[in-house]
C-alpha cells in the first residue's frame, strides 16, 4: 500500500473567509509538558495571524469566553481529567471548530480502546494482550520476557513498564490491577529509535525519529520531574521515510479521526508495527520542524481556518 504523500513546505492555500473568525489558542506557559515550546507557539501565532485570524491566547480561567470564539487550538498537554477537556467538550458543544476535539482526546487517552480500535481494523501492531486477572497467565508465553506492562491511561512513558522477569511481571500486574481492571501488554522490541509521524487531516505532516535517551530504553525518562530527560529528535523528510511506515501511521490515525496527531511507530526489520496514537502531538521549534519550518505551523493553521470556514458557513 502506498502512502499519499504531502508537501507542508508547499505554501498553503488561504481560505477565503467572510469575516476576521476568532481563533481561541488554549495555552500555559510553562505549563509541565506542554507540547510546544515558546518558539513553537510564536510560530503557530505568526502563521494564524497570516492567514487573517484574530488570535487570542486563553487560559484556564477562561472557559466562559469560548462563546466569544469561532475556532478552538489547544497547546496544553490535554487529559481527560482537568480543563483541557472541559475546553474540548465546551467548544463541541458550541460548534467552535477545535483540535483537539473530545472524541480524539477520548480514544488516545485509553490505550485499551486504541488496541481495539487497531485490532478492529487491521492496523499492524506489536503481539499485544488485553490484561485482566483471569488471563494473567496467558501473557509470558505469548509475549515473552521481557514485555511491556501499560496502564490505559499512561503518557509520555508514565504508567509504561518494561518487566524482565516472572515474578516481577506478576507483581507489576497486581499493583496496576487496583487502579484499572484492564492492562495492556506487549511484546518489548528493542530499537534505537520510535517513528513519530505527524498526521493532518488523514495525510502525513512531517516525519521524526525520537532516539532512546541514552542507557534507557525509552524515547523520554522521568517525565514532569526535574530529573526528565529525552532522546534526540532527529527530523526526516517525508520523501526518505519507508513508505510502510507512513502507510501504517495513516491506517492508525484514521481509526481515531481527522485531526492533528502524532503516530508512534516501530520498525521491526521491515515491518511496521504502531505503538499508539497520540492527539495534541509535540512540536517544538528546531525539532519536528526542523526540515520543513514555517510550512509546519502554516498547515495547522489553514486546516483550523478551513474548519472554521465549514462551520461558519
Amino acid at each position: 500500500m502506498t502512502a499519499p504523500q504531502a508537501d507542508p513546505a508547499a505554501t498553503c492555500p488561504i481560505p477565503a473567509l467572510k469575516a476576521r473568525p476568532a481563533l481561541a489558542v488554549l495555552w500555559t506557559p510553562g505549563r509541565t509538558l506542554a507540547p510546544s515550546n515558546r518558539a513553537a507557539m510564536d510560530q503557530f501565532l505568526t502563521s494564524a495571524r497570516r492567514l487573517d485570524l484574530d488570535v487570542t491566547i486563553v487560559g484556564e480561567a477562561d472557559l466562559d469566553r469560548l462563546a466569544e470564539f469561532d475556532g478552538l487550538f489547544i497547546r496544553d498537554h490535554t487529559r481527560l481529567d482537568d480543563y483541557t477537556h472541559q475546553f474540548a467538550l465546551r467548544a463541541a458543544e458550541l460548534g467552535l471548530a477545535s483540535i483537539d476535539d473530545p472524541l480524539s482526546m477520548r480514544i488516545c487517552a485509553d490505550k485499551v480502546e486504541q488496541v481495539r480500535l487497531f485490532e478492529r481494523h487491521r492496523v499492524p501492531t506489536p503481539k499485544t494482550l488485553l490484561l485482566h486477572r483471569e488471563n494473567i497467565g496467558q501473557a509470558i508465553p505469548l509475549l515473552g520476557l521481557p514485555c511491556v506492562v501499560k496502564l490505559p491511561d499512561s503518557s509520555f512513558s508514565r504508567g509504561v513498564c518494561k518487566v524482565e522477569c516472572e515474578a516481577e511481571f506478576h507483581a507489576r500486574c497486581l499493583q496496576w490491577f487496583d487502579r484499572a481492571p484492564i492492562l495492556v501488554a506487549q511484546e518489548y522490541i528493542r530499537t534505537r529509535f520510535d517513528w513519530r509521524i505527524g498526521v493532518l487531516d488523514r495525510r502525513p505532516l512531517f516525519a521524526c525519529r525520537y532516539h532512546m535517551v541514552p542507557g534507557h530504553w525509552q524515547v523520554v525518562q522521568n517525565a514532569g520531574s526535574p530529573d526528565y530527560r529525552e532522546g534526540l529528535t532527529q527530523a526526516v523528510a517525508l520523501s526518505d521515510t519507508p513508505q510502510t511506515v507512513l502507510a501504517a501511521a495513516l491506517a492508525a490515525a484514521d481509526t481515531v479521526g481527522d485531526g492533528f496527531y502524532g503516530v508512534d511507530v516501530k520498525e521491526c526489520g521491515d515491518r511496521p508495527l504502531v505503538l499508539e496514537v497520540n492527539d495534541n502531538p509535540n512540536v517544538d521549534a528546531g525539532h519536528e520542524d526542523a526540515l520543513v519550518g514555517s510550512a509546519l505551523y502554516d498547515a495547522v493553521m489553514a486546516s483550523l481556518a478551513r474548519r472554521i470556514r465549514a462551520v461558519c458557513r
